[in-house]
């Protein structure tokens, strides 16, 4: 992947190909080092999509696009880790750094830099982009002014903190039912 060559680093989540991933290989090390690089890596892109003269398809669209492709994925892979793995250490440690990752993902869509760049290259005279990019950018800007950007920065600080508790209350619910051994006993005659 292109994080994967950026960093220099051989972490098995951040490989993106079809190759199965050796899940006997992940460690709490591991999860942790992913989530640092894709936050950094992150925050880069983020820099990037803010600073781009001129704003171009490449430099907003799909940067945009990778930047969220980056966050699901390691996201999704660190939500399989914290479901299904038998040793707790790693299954906690999964459980804080996607907590983490959450609360990362939460921040971006109160960005207020980020939202004005995409805001301005949608607004760009000549702007010719087609069917499905106009409708991932639309989708964009909706998302972030649901998110609350239409928000003074003022009312988005208490929204920030809301979503971070959220999150956290989330978390500790899949944790809990994950963790949970609780069973319950029926008859044939009952389930029928």
């Amino acid at each position: 992947g292109l994080v994967q060559a950026q960093y220099g680093t051989t972490n098995i989540l951040l490989r993106h190909d079809n190759k199965p991933i050796d899940f006997t290989k992940i460690n709490e090390a591991a999860i942790k080092d992913a989530v640092a690089v894709v936050i950094k890596s992150s925050d880069e892109k983020i820099k990037k999509i803010v600073a781009a003269k001129p704003q171009t398809v490449s430099n907003i669209l799909i940067a945009f696009d990778d930047l969220q492709y980056e966050l699901s994925d390691l996201s999704m892979k660190i939500g399989l880790i914290s479901s299904t793995f038998s040793n707790e250490g790693i299954r906690n440690t999964a459980y804080q750094e996607s907590e983490k990752l959450s609360v990362y993902g939460s921040k971006i869509s109160l960005d207020e830099p980020l939202y004005k760049a995409l805001k301005k290259f949608s607004t760009q005279k000549g702007l010719v982009l087609t069917v499905n990019q106009k409708k991932f950018l639309s989708e964009v800007l909706l998302s972030f002014e649901k998110n609350g950007m239409k928000l003074s920065a003022a009312d988005r600080k208490p929204l920030e903190e809301i979503n971070n508790q959220l999150i956290k209350l989330g978390n500790a619910f899949d944790k809990n039912i994950a963790g949970s051994k609780d069973s319950l006993m029926f008859t044939e005659q009952e389930l029928k």
